[in-house]
């Protein structure tokens, strides 16, 4: 357990240098992605096709600073295997780190969010919450055992067949617009509510405005991401204990 642990430090700590070398501005850069696309969509939904939400720039930082680390973590981890071939084809390690290591990689670009979300929450609402001392870590962890699952399955169908990361990319930009980020659930047509509740990112960006917003957990919202979390995690147990042993030849 100690050995993995370490190996997992390692790799990240190896991805996130390797990200920033040479940058100026560093990890920075983590905070950029989404606040220029909080910039975009607030003009779009704000401005031009006006919404009623309140605190609607942060409604939409609440939302997209989950959905990025998720979404970038998938992209990355689909391609975790081909992207170390060297390190998976001639170290012995369990390969199941790899794409946990583009997880975590991305989950430490979102904490280092995490003091904006702050700030924003405080800043719009004039409250802060002693309760996100539990709760940020909590929900993060919630988060990752979703992810996990999700990046395994992914890596060793990318290993199967290599259109697997291109067809991440564009799958995630169609459930972003299925996922309440720019708009609120209640505003989903009543008909079609049913459908979207298949969508597991839509309690868990939920979660993440309850915790945000009130301090509070939103039980019902964290048993459906949990519920995902292990139907998921035995469906990853099951793919890539059956493709492991290969994954070094099909490279």
């Amino acid at each position: 357990m100690a050995h993995a642990l370490e190996l997992l430090y390692v790799l990240v700590l190896k991805d996130l240098r390797v990200r920033y070398k040479g940058s100026v501005l560093g990890y920075l850069w983590a905070l950029a992605n989404p606040l220029a696309f909080t910039a975009v969509y607030y003009i779009a939904f704000k401005l031009i096709i006006p919404t009623t939400t309140d605190h609607f720039a942060l409604y939409l930082v609440t939302g997209l600073f989950p959905w990025l680390w998720a979404s970038n973590a998938l992209v990355h981890s689909a391609a975790a295997y081909r992207s170390n071939l060297t390190l998976v084809r001639k170290v012995r390690l369990p390969r199941a780190i790899v794409p946990l290591s583009s997880i975590v990689q991305e989950m430490v670009h979102f904490l280092f969010a995490i003091p904006i979300l702050a700030l924003g929450v405080a800043l719009a609402t004039g409250t802060t919450h002693a309760s996100w001392i539990w709760l940020i870590p909590s929900m993060a962890v919630v988060q990752l055992a979703m992810l996990y699952p999700l990046g395994l399955i992914l890596a060793a169908s990318n290993v199967l067949v290599r259109d697997v990361e291109h067809l991440v990319g564009v799958a995630l930009q169609m459930l972003f617009f299925l996922t309440p980020i720019v708009y609120t659930a209640e505003s989903i047509p009543r008909a079609y509510r049913g459908y979207f509740v298949l969508n597991p990112f839509m309690p868990m960006i939920g979660a993440w405005r309850t915790a945000l917003y009130r301090g509070d957990l939103d039980v019902a919202a964290i048993g459906r991401c949990l519920l995902f979390a292990g139907a998921a995690g035995l469906a990853a147990f099951a793919i890539h204990r059956s493709i492991e042993p290969t994954i070094g030849e099909r490279l």
